[in-house]
């Protein structure tokens, strides 16, 4: 218990100290939750309230809800350590091996990189390692509390990624694990019969009640028009080979060969191997299949579970100075490689920067158009400015299969808007035109802010990457 609340300790010290001035994914937009409220509809329906719990305590000013989204993934970062490291004792390593497991785990680039920037997948990492140190270390003698207790937190974990379900064969697998540990058995037809059914009606609960916060309605399988959209709109834009080595290669550097070592040399067996498996391969093929690059934020949650063979791989892990101190080398070339795909990310993106170019865009206020989510709104630092995000028009455009001229008539909205207020666009995406290319959305994104600036006049204003266009009506044309 010391040495796993250490690790989570320094874990989180370290993450809090790494943290990044730029947020991903889907963290623009909760952090913008968190602060100016929404988001009751948000898929993973636990991650919003917690965010706007640790904002409350800091402020929902900028400073204040960019240190609550820190907070909340740094602490997260150190559970899912800590519970790693518990969890791999429990599963017979020695201390030594559990460390270095643990912290092999720690320091890939995708566990590094999640830890210092605010989005669901740490939140789902360390819910998930809970969830397997509750099924090691719950009361098997009495069975019923046992299934009660690791089906509660296969509920609450659902509610951080809606992506739980695959690891239910997982989890019973540890629940045997679990019951062995206290001298107990389950036979195949009690698991696969009993505490299999027992477990996924309480996930399926918990699927039912998330349903029930977002549509308010208990729906289990509730489905989201707008997640349909989107989920399309991010899949099928990259081969296998590119998403392995975007999903895998990259960010779990050294776990992945050495947890494949560990495996090919028959370090597991038995329910140990069948466990293993469980919980990886059911997700890595899900995720493999569906497409999305997200720098292996997907795989991270089961990805912790190779630190298991891997640290088994370790030739003499668990003794000499020698073994230790190449432990060490490995953990530290691994970190320093982390830290590169870290600053790589956030090189010249800054959101003070952002706000001064609003400043000068609409310095009496007004509407800004934003054609991605590369940042918070930019009404938690002005009050006076309202986002318009029109990127899941894009995306509806974009899955539609209608051309990117189609878009253009979003330009209609302008004429509406400044017939009351100031307006501006957000064309930043210029400065990520890689990232666009990739997923086939810059000739939509072009072709909108070609009709914009056909239709109307326009001020251009630069800071850093952040690129504004003033919009006003042509000159001489009536008031609207």
């Amino acid at each position: 218990m010391v040495w796993a609340l250490g690790l989570g300790s320094l874990t989180a010290l370290c993450a809090w100290l790494l943290r990044q001035p730029r947020l991903y994914g889907d963290g623009s937009g909760l952090v913008s939750f968190a602060a100016l409220g929404g988001g009751e509809s948000y898929h993973h329906v636990l991650v919003v309230p917690l965010l706007r719990l640790a904002t409350e305590l800091l402020g929902r000013g900028p400073a204040g809800v960019l240190l609550a989204s820190h907070l909340v993934v740094a602490s997260a970062a150190g559970v899912a350590v800590g519970c790693l490291f518990a969890a791999l004792r429990c599963l017979g390593l020695s201390r030594s091996r559990a460390v270095f497991g643990a912290a092999l785990f720690a320091t890939t680039p995708g566990a590094v990189f999640f830890a210092t920037t605010f989005e669901v997948h740490v939140l789902h990492v360390a819910a998930v390692l809970a969830t397997a140190l509750v099924a090691l270390v719950a009361p098997w003698r009495r069975p019923v509390l046992g299934v009660g207790l690791v089906g509660t937190c296969l509920a609450i974990t659902y509610g951080t990624h809606v992506s739980t379900p695959l690891i239910g064969f997982g989890v019973l697998g540890l629940c045997q694990l679990g019951a062995r540990r206290v001298g107990r058995r389950f036979s195949l037809p009690a698991l696969l019969f009993a505490v299999g059914p027992a477990l996924l009606t309480l996930l399926v609960v918990g699927m039912g009640l998330a349903g029930l916060i977002r549509t308010g309605r208990f729906d289990p399988l509730a489905v989201d028009r707008e997640v349909e959209i989107v989920s399309s709109f991010y899949t099928g834009h990259a081969g296998a080979l590119a998403l392995a080595v975007h999903n895998i290669a990259l960010p779990l550097l050294l776990l992945t060969p050495l947890a494949i070592a560990g495996l090919l040399l028959g370090r597991l067996r038995g329910w140990h191997l069948a466990t293993c498996l469980a919980l990886v391969v059911p997700s890595w093929v899900f995720f493999q299949v569906w497409g999305v690059n997200e720098r292996g934020a997907y795989l991270l949650p089961t990805a912790a579970f190779l630190a298991w063979p891997a640290a088994l791989a370790w030739p003499t892990a668990n003794r000499g100075t020698l073994a230790r101190a190449l432990a060490l080398v490995v953990i530290a070339i691994q970190l320093t490689l982390a830290l590169v795909q870290w600053s790589a990310w956030n090189r010249g993106w800054n959101y003070d920067e952002r706000v001064a170019a609003i400043d000068a865009a609409l310095p009496e206020g007004g509407t800004v158009i934003r054609l991605w989510m590369d940042a918070p709104e930019v009404t938690i630092w002005r009050p006076d400015v309202a986002e318009l995000d029109v990127s899941r028009q894009i995306s509806a455009t974009m899955v539609s299969g209608a051309p990117p001229e189609a878009i253009a008539a979003a330009a209609d909205a302008i004429d509406v808007i400044l017939a009351v207020e100031p307006v501006a666009m957000d064309v930043s995406y210029t400065a990520r035109l890689d990232f666009h290319e990739a997923a086939g959305r810059l000739r939509y994104l072009s072709a909108l802010e070609e009709a914009v600036r056909q239709r109307f006049d326009v001020v251009e204003h630069r800071l850093g990457l952040w690129r504004f266009l003033t919009v006003t009506q042509p000159a001489g044309s009536s008031d609207r």
